[in-house]
């Protein structure tokens, strides 16, 4: 199983500078958690310019409960160059997904990579940090 692919490119892209994508794996916990976190990357794109392309990968929770695909988004985090866990709180973290983001972040070990908790709503963004979570 393979999944799909589309890109997220600043606005800038189209005057002709060339940049080395980052590959951006996003487990989110609903479709608003994955439309907050997709909107991240956009504002990020947007005030990058031209440094910067984002290539994201949208793995909803759900589906990391599944054993085949949850090895194909396992093989993604592994090669990503950031990994956003996007759920509405901590405890909505499943233990399936907690073992998966563990078992990630575990495979980003030794390079340069980055994890980002994108924890509660737009109404209600998580106070402080979580650590709890990472």
């Amino acid at each position: 199983m393979k999944s799909p692919e589309f890109y997220l490119e600043s606005p800038f892209s189209a005057l002709g500078e060339t940049t080395m994508p980052l590959r951006v794996v996003i487990a989110h916990d609903d479709v608003a958690a994955g439309q907050r976190a997709i909107r991240l990357l956009a504002s990020l794109a947007w005030r990058l310019g031209n440094d910067v392309r984002f290539e994201p990968r949208p793995w909803p929770f759900h589906l990391l409960a599944d054993t085949e695909w949850r090895e194909v988004a396992a093989g993604e985090a592994a090669k990503a160059d950031i990994l956003v866990i996007a759920a509405p709180s901590p405890a909505r973290l499943s233990p399936v997904v907690e073992r998966w983001m563990e078992s990630a972040i575990a495979c980003m070990a030794g390079r340069e990579a980055a994890v980002v908790a994108l924890l509660g709503t737009d109404e209600h963004p998580a106070a402080g940090d979580s650590p709890g979570l990472l």
